[in-house]
């Protein structure tokens, strides 16, 4: 039987309605600019929301850094693997120990090696990327904070927009409680 994912949902009391803030699985499907501009027309939204992008981003960072020590680490076994193989058969066929010049030739000419080495310049790359994308939530982050100094919820309740914010669903509903 197959579980229904449920949705994280954050409530944010206004004064006569309360903001429903559902936290959806992560959307790959992204427009990055529009994530790292503030649209001033939902400003309230932005604010309660730009919290769940900067912690959502923050961990996919953490993940991808923690991915690449793990690559890294396969990398460094594989490439002891393949100087031990070296070694052995240079010496098994009478030969003199190679020099580190020559392991170092064949493992940049071992395949595998070679595919691994590819893998993590790629995974480098986009974990750069990503933090250069971190790094403009954050900006965004303190932009809003500044904002939200001179701002009261009460004052939006009537503007606020429904819909999704910082890929965060946002819904009022009625307050049943005074």
């Amino acid at each position: 039987m197959k579980e229904k994912n449920k949705e994280e949902v954050i409530y944010h009391p206004l004064q006569n309605k309360m903001a429903a803030i559902k936290i959806p699985e992560w959307d790959w499907d992204i427009d990055i600019d529009e994530m790292t501009k503030i649209s001033y027309y939902n400003i309230f939204g932005e604010i309660i929301t730009i919290p769940v992008l900067e912690n959502r981003v923050g961990r996919l960072a953490s993940e991808l850094r923690e991915h690449k020590k793990n690559e890294k680490l396969r990398l460094n076994i594989k490439e002891a693997e393949i100087r031990k193989l070296f070694r052995n058969k240079s010496s098994s066929d009478g030969k003199k120990r190679p020099t580190l010049q020559e392991e170092e030739d064949a493992l940049l000419l071992d395949p595998v090696v070679k595919n691994m080495r590819y893998k993590l310049i790629r995974i480098e790359k986009d974990l750069e990327d990503l933090e250069v994308f971190y790094d403009a939530v954050k900006s965004k982050a303190f932009k809003l904070n500044n904002l939200s100094k001179n701002l009261h919820p009460e004052d939006f309740e009537k503007e606020l927009i429904e819909g999704k914010v910082n890929n965060v669903l946002v819904r009022l509903k009625d307050k049943h409680y005074q």
